[in-house]
């Protein structure tokens, strides 16, 4: 397990995916991730509240998510959410089986914060295994 947050009024566990779902999130991430580069320093830092955050990416996020096809936008979403478990009156359950959802409740928002939160831990450990720094700023790794 990655991490276990609070979403909405559920809490969820989030696992680590796949490393080939991995890599090809990351590929249909690529025009996320030009868009937002400018805003990396200010999206990682902890001690800015999320919804400021969200405030300040929303117009490139808007921009983006325009663009992606719904195909890359469901498997980005899609792929994020099958790692993701929920915490029930009897133990925990995936938010997906069999590609199905399983909780009619989820919003629009609680998915999409989960996604967020599943690609933050997926792939900020891979950057900074990497090298790079969380603070935005890139620095080599000696090998």
């Amino acid at each position: 397990m990655l991490s276990e947050v609070q979403v909405g009024k559920a809490t969820y566990r989030i696992f680590a995916l796949p490393a080939r779902k991995q890599v090809h999130i990351a590929r249909r991430l690529g025009p996320f991730v030009t868009v937002c580069i400018p805003l990396l320093p200010q999206l990682l830092d902890k001690s800015i509240p999320k919804v400021d955050k969200v405030i300040m990416a929303l117009p490139m996020i808007s921009g983006m998510m325009a663009g992606i096809s719904d195909e890359h936008a469901d498997y980005i979403f899609d792929g994020c959410l099958d790692a993701c478990y929920r915490k029930g009156d009897t133990g925990w359950a995936p938010v997906r089986s069999n590609g199905v959802p399983m909780f009619a409740d989820m919003t629009m928002m609680d998915e999409g914060q989960l996604v967020v939160e599943v690609i933050t831990s997926q792939f900020l450990s891979f950057t900074e295994e990497i090298g790079l720094k969380v603070s935005g700023v890139a620095e080599s790794k000696s090998i």
